[in-house]
C-alpha cells in the first residue's frame, strides 16, 4: 500500500514544481497540499475504501482547482519566474562581456507564449487528476449513479470531450438507468446543437427502458422544441426577405439549421455506443419530400413519438396529461395537442380527469385577456355542465368545481368573468345540495371539502374589502352569504353521509364562523367573541360534541372542542365581572358565586364525559387523547379553583379511571408551582407516576432529585434501589444517580471547610 501511495504522489510533483515555480503557491502551501494529498491517498488505498473517503479527496481536489485557476486569471500580465543560479551565472556572464540586453516585443511574445503553453499544461493536469480520481472512484463503486452524476457536472464546463465520454460510459454501465440516456440526449441537443445524435440517443434509450414515462416526455419535449425553433427561423427569414427585397431560400434555410449538420460532422460528434441488433438501418439517398417537410412543420414527429409512448405505456392518465402539459407550453401546435385530446377521448370516455381535461381543451391556447377567451369559457362550460348530467358523480363535480375554479384564478379582474364563474359554481353546489341522491353525491369528503374551503376563501376577500369600507370594489362582488350557506348545507350532508370523517366537522365549524362573521355589523370582530354576544355558544357545543361522538377520534378535533370550551368559559367568567387570577387566590364576591358554580359545574361535567369517551374510545390514537382530555381537564381545574379544585379534579380522576403518564407528570408540575408546604403529595403523586410505565428511567429520574431536593437521603436510596430493579436504561439512570451523589459529596464538603 505505501509503494502504490508514494508512486502516485511522485506522479504529482512535476505538477507541484510548476506551481512553485510560477508562484501560484508558496511553499508552505505546496507542504500543505502534498500532506492532504498523502492523507487522501492512505485513506482510499486501503483494502475496503469508504465512498466517502473519495467524495471527500475529489472535493478537496476540485477545490483546489478552482483556487488554482482564479489565481491563474488575477495574474493579468505574465509576471518571470525568479532566475535558478545557472541563469543568474550565465547573466552575469553576458553583462561582463558587454553584451546588452533587450526588451524587445519579439521576447515579450515569446515569453508570453510560454507562459501560456505552461498554463494550458497545468489545466490538463489539474483536470487529467480529478477525471483520474474519479475513474479510480467508479471503479470501486460502479453502481453509484450519484458519483457518476458528480463526474459528469464537474467536467460540463471544463471539457466537452471528457464529457461525452463519462457519458459512454455511464451508459454501458448502467444502459438501464434513463437518467444518462436523458443526460447525454439533452447535453447534446441543448450543447452540442446536435439533434440527430440527441434524438438517437432518445430513440436508443427508449428501446432499453419503453416504460420510462419521464424518458418519452423528454423526448417528446425535445422533438417539440426543434419544430418551433425551425419555425422561428423560417419566420424570421421571411421577415428579413420582406424588408430587404430579396426571396427567402427555403432550401438553403434547411441547411443551415440548428442541429442539420452534415454527415461527417454529425459521425464525428455521435457517440461511440454499440448498435443494438434490432435498430433498422436508413439509406442516406432518401429525400425528405414536400409533403414530409409541411409534415414535418406540422409537428408530425411530436405526434408519432407521442402515439409510440402509449402503446408502450397504455393506460397511464397522468402519463397522457403530461403530454397535454407540454403542448401548453408551445401555442403554435394546436393541431397535434388537439390530436391528444381527441386520444383522450377514445381512451378514457368515463373517466372524470380526463373528460376535466378535454373540457379545458378551448382554453389551452387562450389568453384570459383577450375577446376569444370569453368564448372559449362559455364552450368550456357548457362541455362540464354536459358532462355532469351525463356522469352526476362526486368526482365529476370535484373535477368540473376545480376547472373552473382555476379559471377563476385568471379573471379576477374582470367583474362580468367573475360574475359568470361564481354563478356557475354556485348552480353546481345548489345542484348537489338540492338532488334527491345528494347524499349518495357525497360519499367522500373531497368535493365538500373543496367547496368549503372555495367559499371561505371568497368569504375572506369580501370581508377583507368590507373591513376596507372599499365599496366601489364591494358592489363588484358577487354576495357571499348565500354562497357560504350553500357551502355550509353541503357540508352538513356530509357529516350524516360520512360522519366518521374529522375534516368535514372541523370545515363546518369554520364555514358557521365565517357566515357568523359576514352577517354581524363589524367584520373584523374576534371570533368566538362574536359567537359569546350572541349567544350561540350552545349551536357550537352542540356540533363539537356530535362530531366527537361520531368521529374516528382526531386529536385536532378534539383539541379544538377543548380550546372552544375553554375560550367560551373564560368569556362567562368575563361576564361576570370576575378575573382569571381571582379565581386561582378564590377573592371572589359572594353574589357572583352561585352563578360561577354554575358555569364551572357545566365545563367540569363536559371534560368529564369527554375523559370517559377518550378512556373507551376505540381509536389507536386513544392514549394521546386520553393525555390531551386529562392534561386540558387539569389545567381548567387550576384556573377555575386554585390548587384546592385542582386537587379534587385529580382525585376525582386517579379514583374512577386510570390516568396516563402525561395527566401525573402535569399534576407534579402544577404542585411543585403552587404548593410550597405539603411535598408528601407531591412525593404520592411521583409513587403513581412511577408505575404508570416502571420502564421508563425519566419518572424516576425525576423522582430521585425529587427526593434529593428534599434532603431525604434514606428516601433516596430506596427510590434508586427500586428504580434499578424496574427500569431497562440502567446506564442512565446510574449516571443520574452518581451526579446527585457527586453533589451530595461537594456539599458536605463545603460544609465541613466551612
Amino acid at each position: 500500500m505505501t509503494d502504490k501511495v508514494n508512486l502516485r504522489l511522485e506522479q504529482t510533483f512535476e505538477e507541484l514544481e510548476e506551481y512553485e515555480r510560477r508562484g501560484l503557491f508558496t511553499g508552505p502551501e505546496i507542504k500543505s497540499i502534498v500532506s492532504k494529498r498523502t492523507h487522501f491517498e492512505q485513506l482510499v488505498a486501503r483494502p475496503d475504501p469508504k465512498k466517502t473517503d473519495y467524495l471527500r479527496y475529489i472535493a478537496y481536489e476540485l477545490n483546489l482547482h478552482r483556487l488554482r485557476r482564479e489565481r491563474v486569471q488575477k495574474a493579468k500580465y505574465y509576471v518571470p519566474p525568479p532566475p535558478t543560479e545557472e541563469e543568474r551565472a550565465a547573466k552575469n556572464a553576458a553583462k561582463d562581456k558587454g553584451a546588452k540586453q533587450s526588451a524587445s516585443a519579439y521576447k515579450f511574445v515569446k515569453k508570453q507564449f510560454r507562459y501560456l503553453k505552461n498554463q494550458r499544461f497545468m489545466t490538463k493536469v489539474g483536470q487529467a487528476r480529478l477525471a483520474s480520481l474519479f475513474r479510480r472512484a467508479l471503479r470501486v463503486f460502479p453502481e453509484d449513479i450519484y458519483l457518476w452524476q458528480q463526474y459528469i457536472a464537474s467536467f460540463q464546463t471544463w471539457s466537452p470531450e471528457v464529457v461525452q465520454q463519462v457519458y459512454v460510459a455511464a451508459i454501458r454501465a448502467h444502459p438501464t438507468r434513463p437518467v444518462f440516456w436523458l443526460g447525454a440526449a439533452s447535453w447534446q441537443y441543448s450543447v452540442r446543437t446536435d439533434v440527430f445524435s440527441a434524438r438517437s440517443l432518445f430513440q436508443r434509450g427508449l428501446r432499453l427502458n419503453p416504460d420510462s414515462k419521464h424518458l418519452w416526455l423528454e423526448y417528446f419535449r425535445m422533438e417539440l422544441h426543434y419544430v418551433e425553433k425551425l419555425r422561428q427561423r423560417r419566420v424570421l427569414a421571411k421577415s428579413i426577405a420582406d424588408s430587404t427585397g430579396l426571396t427567402a431560400d427555403d432550401d438553403g434555410d434547411d441547411k443551415e439549421s440548428d442541429g442539420e449538420k452534415d454527415d461527417t460532422v454529425a459521425d464525428e460528434q455521435a457517440f461511440d455506443l454499440p448498435r443494438l441488433p434490432e435498430e433498422a438501418t436508413v439509406t442516406d439517398s432518401a429525400q425528405p419530400t414536400l409533403t414530409t417537410q409541411i409534415a414535418f412543420e406540422e409537428g408530425a414527429v411530436p405526434l408519432i413519438v407521442y402515439k409510440n409512448a402509449v402503446q408502450a405505456i397504455p393506460d397511464d392518465l397522468d402519463f397522457r396529461m403530461g403530454f397535454v402539459a407540454i403542448y401548453k407550453q408551445f401555442p403554435y401546435q394546436i393541431q397535434g395537442a388537439k390530436e391528444v385530446y381527441r386520444d383522450l377521448t377514445t381512451a378514457f370516455p368515463t373517466d372524470p380527469k380526463a373528460l376535466r381535461c378535454v373540457a379545458e381543451e378551448p382554453l389551452t391556447f387562450v389568453y384570459p385577456d383577450t375577446v376569444w377567451y370569453v368564448r372559449a369559457l362559455a364552450k368550456t362550460h357548457r362541455s362540464l355542465s354536459q358532462m355532469l348530467k351525463q356522469f352526476p358523480t362526486t368526482a365529476m363535480y370535484l373535477e368540473a368545481h376545480t376547472a373552473l375554479a382555476k379559471a377563476l384564478k385568471h379573471t379576477l379582474d374582470n367583474h362580468a368573468l367573475r360574475s359568470f364563474i361564481i354563478q356557475a359554481l354556485h348552480c353546481w353546489m345548489q345542484q348537489v345540495n338540492d338532488a334527491r341522491d345528494g347524499s349518495e353525491l357525497l360519499q367522500t369528503s373531497d368535493y365538500s371539502m373543496a367547496i368549503a374551503q372555495w367559499a371561505m376563501g371568497y368569504a375572506n376577500i369580501y370581508r377583507e374589502l368590507k373591513a376596507t369600507a372599499l365599496k366601489s370594489q364591494i358592489s363588484e362582488l358577487e354576495d357571499a352569504v348565500p354562497i357560504l350557506k350553500t357551502a355550509l348545507a353541503i357540508v352538513e350532508k356530509t357529516n350524516r353521509t360520512v360522519p366518521q370523517a374529522d375534516e368535514p366537522w372541523l370545515i363546518r365549524v369554520q364555514l358557521l364562523k365565517t357566515l357568523l362573521v359576514m352577517e354581524s355589523a363589524d367584520p373584523v370582530a374576534d371570533i368566538d367573541q362574536a359567537i359569546h354576544s350572541q349567544s350561540r355558544s350552545a349551536e357550537f357545543l352542540a356540533i363539537y360534541e356530535q362530531a366527537v361522538k361520531r368521529s374516528d377520534g382526531s386529536l385536532t378535533l378534539w383539541d379544538e372542542y377543548i380550546a372552544f370550551l375553554t375560550s367560551q368559559w373564560e368569556l362567562d367568567v368575563q361576564a361576570l365581572g370576575l378575573t382569571i387570577k381571582g379565581l386561582q387566590t378564590q377573592s371572589t364576591d359572594a353574589p357572583t358565586l352561585p352563578k360561577l358554580a354554575a358555569i364551572n359545574t357545566t365545563v367540569h361535567d363536559k371534560f368529564h364525559a369527554l375523559v370517559k369517551r377518550a378512556h373507551l374510545h376505540p381509536s389507536s390514537d386513544s392514549t394521546n387523547l386520553k393525555s390531551l382530555v386529562e392534561v386540558e381537564f387539569v389545567n381548567w381545574a387550576t384556573k377555575a379553583g386554585g390548587l384546592p379544585y385542582l386537587r379534587q379534579v385529580y382525585q376525582r380522576l386517579i379514583k374512577t379511571s386510570v390516568p396516563t403518564a402525561s395527566f401525573y407528570d402535569r399534576c407534579i408540575k402544577l404542585e411543585k408551582r403552587y404548593n410550597r408546604d405539603e411535598p408528601a403529595i407531591i412525593s404520592r403523586l411521583f409513587e403513581r407516576f412511577v408505575y404508570v410505565n416502571p420502564q421508563s428511567h425519566q419518572p424516576w429520574l425525576g423522582y430521585l432529585y425529587f427526593v434529593y431536593s428534599q434532603g431525604d437521603y434514606e428516601r433516596l436510596a430506596q427510590v434508586y434501589w427500586k428504580a434499578y430493579r424496574a427500569t431497562q436504561a440502567k446506564a442512565i439512570l446510574e449516571l443520574g444517580y452518581k451526579v446527585l451523589l457527586d453533589e451530595k459529596s461537594s456539599l458536605v464538603k463545603s460544609g465541613g471547610n466551612a
